[in-house]
């Protein structure tokens, strides 16, 4: 998997922007966060990190956003959730989380900005 994973730099930059005043958490699928070569730069940005295959649990059910959520001590109300799948990102709704589809990083920044009215 590591073949061809790349972190996305321009994002991370922004995400270090955003947790100044945001706590910021990561959910992934499998276990990318533990990787020797990505865990300095996603531990520096992110305060907790969720792994699906780890907890047993998958980013298609919303059962697991509750859990976090709850684990995190936030409302799923408070929680904006970014995902490049449609499929995930209804399963966060249905928790009751907002969330952004992700597409490219101007976009992800201005529905970020929008959302959550701020302006770094």
């Amino acid at each position: 998997i590591l073949d061809h994973f790349v972190l996305n730099d321009k994002f991370l930059d922004y995400l270090q922007e955003l947790k100044e005043k945001y706590i910021l958490s990561l959910f992934t699928s499998e276990t990318i966060q533990d990787a020797p070569e990505f865990s300095s730069i996603l531990n520096s940005t992110f305060k907790k990190s969720y792994s699906g295959i780890k907890l047993g649990i998958t980013k298609k059910a919303s059962v697991s956003y509750t859990a976090i959520a709850k684990d995190l001590s936030l409302s799923p109300e408070e929680i904006l959730f970014i995902d490049d799948s449609w499929e995930n990102l209804q399963a966060a709704q249905k928790a009751g989380l907002d969330t952004i589809q992700y597409s490219r990083n101007e976009q992800v920044v201005e529905g970020i900005k929008t959302k959550l009215d701020y302006q770094p």
